[in-house]
Order: structure tokens, then sequence, then C-alpha cells
């Protein structure tokens, strides 16, 4: 059921372009942040996460992921990310996901108003604006 709830989030995501146009739309940040949302949304709905080894192993090493993703976030190479479940050896599998939720749950958490926080989650038209609205991050 939490992949169908995940499912269901991105048919509920506006401004679902996807790689088509824009140049965020081709960024690791905003598939992370998109992906995120879904897992984010779907965890609410649901009361449990797709993948406890990804978000367990992201807990753990939050503060040096966040690091490491700050120096890719802009690019478009998911490779480390996203979608590597065949080919990440040295940690689980796109932790992008496991980046984006954090980000989404810290914007969600900081709202006075949860139900505008979901709306906003769902309508997301600049995702560096929305990280940094967010007040997601660890100091360098």
């Amino acid at each position: 059921t939490t992949m169908v709830a995940h499912e269901a989030v991105h048919t509920q995501q506006k401004n679902n372009r996807g790689y088509a146009k824009g140049y965020y739309n081709h960024r690791l940040l905003t598939q992370s942040i998109r992906e995120g949302c879904a897992d984010f949304i779907g965890s609410l709905l649901t009361g449990s996460i797709i993948n406890n080894v990804q978000y367990e192993y992201g807990l753990t090493h939050e503060a040096e992921l966040w690091k490491e993703f700050q120096q890719h976030m802009n690019g478009p190479d998911f490779s480390r990310w996203l979608y590597n479940g065949i080919t990440s050896v040295d940690r689980p599998a796109d932790l992008g996901y496991f980046i984006g939720f954090r980000i989404c749950e810290r914007y969600y958490n900081q709202s006075k108003n949860k139900a505008k926080a979901i709306r906003d989650l769902l309508s997301i038209k600049d995702y560096p604006k929305f990280l940094k609205k967010s007040g997601y991050g660890f100091p360098n």
C-alpha cells in the first residue's frame, strides 16, 4: 500500500513536466524532491515508508550525505542518488529519495498550516527556492 500511495501522490503533483522542459526539471534536486515528496506524503497516508534500509542508513549518515548531495544537486547526474538499485554497491540505492523526503518533511513540520503545507508540496514550481523555504540543511 505504501508504494501505491507513493505513485498516487505523483498523479497529484502539479507542474509535472518531468524532463521535458526547464532547467530545473533536469536536475538532481528537482527529481529528489519530487520522489521524496511522494515518499513523504505516502508515509503520512500509510504510516510506513517504502525502504527502511535506505532511511535508516540516511538518518545515520545524513550530514555527510547532505554535504555530498549539495555538490551534485544542480547537475543532471542522478547515478549515485536515484534509480541506481543495480549499480549501488557501497551504500543503499536511491538515497535521493531520502534527501527529498527530509526536505519535504522539514517543510511540513515547520509549517503551522499542515493542509496548506501538503498543497505546497504538491505544487512546487521553483525547487531551489523551495529548498531554502524548507529550512533543511546542515552547517558545513
